[in-house]
């Protein structure tokens, strides 16, 4: 849905900025828009596609009332907060094992060491040994 909100702001030249400033009624045309893309991508990759066939209307009406600029901002939000979490999580991780690394450490230590210390399993502490 936010690939689809994202795409058809940009198709009516807008930005976040000038979408949020939008009239209720330009702004709920644009959502539509977004939420039919949407469904049509469900049926057409089959995700819940007899459900979208039969409930369209009901679905679509349902989306483009509930849409709340605020949920919409705090969705993206949280979704930089993970990405930025899960991105400063391999840095830490990766400095540790050069850290462990220079001290002469060998791989199984190494592996064990951040195993413990980050809560992954080995596989993935194998990731960062390569």
């Amino acid at each position: 849905m936010r690939k689809y909100i994202v795409e058809t702001k940009i198709k009516h030249g807008k930005d976040d900025e000038e979408f949020f400033c939008l009239p209720d009624a330009s702004r709920k045309t644009i959502i539509a828009e977004a939420v039919n893309k949407a469904i049509d991508w469900c049926i057409y990759n089959d995700v819940l596609k007899e459900f979208f066939q039969e409930y369209r209307v009901e679905a679509s009406r349902v989306s483009i009332l509930e849409y709340s600029a605020e949920r919409h901002l705090q969705a993206i939000k949280d979704e930089g907060y993970d990405i930025g979490h899960e991105d400063g999580l391999d840095e830490g991780i990766s400095g540790a094992v050069a850290l462990l690394k220079d001290m002469g450490l060998d791989s199984s230590s190494i592996s064990k060491k951040i195993c413990e210390q980050y809560h992954i399993t080995s596989e993935q502490a194998n990731k960062y040994l390569q």
